[in-house]
């Protein structure tokens, strides 16, 4: 069985390899922005109370510029909004002497040192009031089209050197 081989030019060859740094010359400052306004529309969607919630998130461009992560990125932001998770999803809540799935509840007392809760707590379900899908929905068109032009731009600038 023979063997094939493809030749590459040393001027294209050349230009393929810069296309990676051109390409996250290009791309990084437009994730940046999109992350700027996807952060920013979260903490307008995000029910304020307190605003740890709000300073504990955060985005990060990764290296390459080509994966752009929102939220709570660090431990120490989690452990700081732990209660985000709860607003974004909603919580299921608890009442009477059954479990959701039919087994009994156990049957001992419920407190956190100074307060006494009963033996069946009623904790209230929560609704989910989303604040991070629906900020990253406004944005994403926008944030998309932007990533083309700096693509076409990268591309261009490298087939001219």
């Amino acid at each position: 069985m023979g063997r094939s081989r493809v030749v590459v030019s040393p001027k294209l060859r050349k230009a393929l390899r810069s296309l990676p740094d051109l390409v996250e010359q290009e791309i990084k400052p437009e994730m940046e922005e999109g992350g700027e306004l996807i952060l920013a529309d979260m903490r307008l969607g995000l029910p304020r109370d307190s605003g740890k919630g709000s300073d504990a998130l955060e985005f990060k461009v990764e290296r390459g510029g080509l994966r752009l992560r929102i939220g709570l990125l660090t431990k120490r932001a989690l452990r700081k909004a732990f209660h985000l998770r709860f607003i974004e999803f909603g919580t299921k809540g608890l009442t009477g002497e059954m479990r959701s799935d039919g087994r009994k509840r156990r049957d001992s007392l419920k407190s956190d040192g100074t307060n006494f809760f009963g033996k069946y707590p009623d904790l209230p379900a929560r609704r989910a009031t989303p604040f991070m899908q629906p900020a990253f929905d406004i944005n994403r068109e926008h944030l998309l089209q932007k990533l083309r032009e700096s693509q076409r731009r990268a591309i261009a600038r490298a087939r001219q050197s």
